[in-house]
């Protein structure tokens, strides 16, 4: 078994401050390497608040547009499976109010799209259990088809969700992105390689260091949350699945466990200024020591009457993370939305 490692560099930027009558002062910056992967990310001494946006605005917009997701009409407008391929007879997915549908703009061999909701809007703090875990079903239906009609080399798959424009969504409507794919993305490489170094359940480890400690948020039932230390986004909530190896091992009471606790992390998000997030649930199959997991970070403007992103040449250029809060403090305000903290 490897050993966990949170290593840190701090460096100290001096200046004269003209905010302060040019006093000389002293700006830290953290540089953080994450312990698996060996990513480095860096957290600035921001002292920064998110400007709550104007979501009413966005939804008007949306509202005026074409949205092909809508109930009336989406029969016609939206895409249909090739039974032979997914083995899903009439060509759609459905469970509750959640619809699986072909992506239109494929990422990859399987690219799939679920419409959470009949309401064309659903603010982050309006989300119920039932609703999640109708889509997180849906999804996982949508998957288990792929993988048993055609699962030659299939060993990638991930569960997304862009919600609202500021995190890339093209459509207000809540909607999920499925692929499955020969092919990691670059973090999954990461992941595996960094497994491989590891030689041990890295994840079921991390748990266990970091449980109780100021990273730690909470158990519901088999999901054990906290924030990353390398964070990955501005924060950087991770979930892990304890002893889930395969995405096809999630039950569904692991799934009403995710759905609820994702309620807990909204309400923190919008109690903090947010309105909006990207999510990620990852499964990699056959690699040695892999545990699910999932991770969640907020998006937001930097000004929102310039419209300035949170994403810069860091990210684009260097891939590399920064984040204006500390993993710390975002768990020390993420335990209260949680009962089994």
């Amino acid at each position: 078994m490897g050993s966990i490692e949170f290593r840190v560099e701090r460096e100290v930027c001096r200046f004269l401050d003209p905010t302060r009558g040019f006093e000389p002062v002293e700006k830290t910056t953290e540089i953080r390497r994450d312990p698996l992967t060996d990513r480095s990310s860096r957290i600035l001494d921001m002292g920064f608040s998110p400007e709550r946006p104007d979501v009413e605005g966005m939804v008007e917009r949306f509202r005026s547009g074409f949205n092909p997701f809508a109930r009336e009409g989406r029969e016609e407008v939206t895409p249909r499976f090739l039974e032979e391929l997914e083995g899903i007879p009439g060509g759609r997915l459905g469970r509750g109010e959640a619809l699986v549908v072909p992506n239109l703009f494929p990422y990859d061999r399987y690219s799939a799209v679920t419409v959470l909701s009949d309401e064309d809007f659903v603010p982050m703090t309006g989300f119920s259990e039932g609703l999640l875990v109708d889509a997180f079903g849906a999804d996982m239906e949508y998957l288990r088809r792929v993988r048993e009609t055609d699962g030659n080399g299939l060993r990638h798959y991930s569960i997304n969700w862009n919600y609202m424009p500021l995190a890339g969504g093209s459509l207000v409507h809540p909607h999920h992105q499925l692929i499955a794919s020969p092919f990691p993305t670059n973090y999954l490489a990461d992941v595996e390689a960094g497994l491989a170094r590891y030689g041990g359940r890295y994840f079921g480890d991390l748990v266990a260091t970091e449980e109780g400690g100021e990273r730690w948020v909470g158990r519901e039932v088999g999901i054990a949350w906290l924030t990353g230390f390398a964070p990955m986004g501005h924060v950087d909530v991770l979930g892990v699945f304890a002893g889930r190896a395969s995405l096809f091992d999630l039950t569904d009471e692991d799934l009403r466990a995710l759905s609820r606790s994702l309620l807990g992390i909204f309400a923190y998000l919008d109690a903090e200024g947010f309105a909006s997030f990207n999510f990620a649930l990852y499964g990699l199959e056959g690699a040695e020591g892999f545990e699910v997991h999932c991770r969640l970070s907020p998006r937001f403007l930097l000004s929102n009457a310039l419209g300035t992103s949170d994403i810069n040449y860091f990210e684009i250029s260097h891939s590399e993370s920064l984040a204006f809060f500390f993993p710390e403090a975002a768990a020390g305000s993420l335990r209260g939305h949680f009962e089994n903290a």
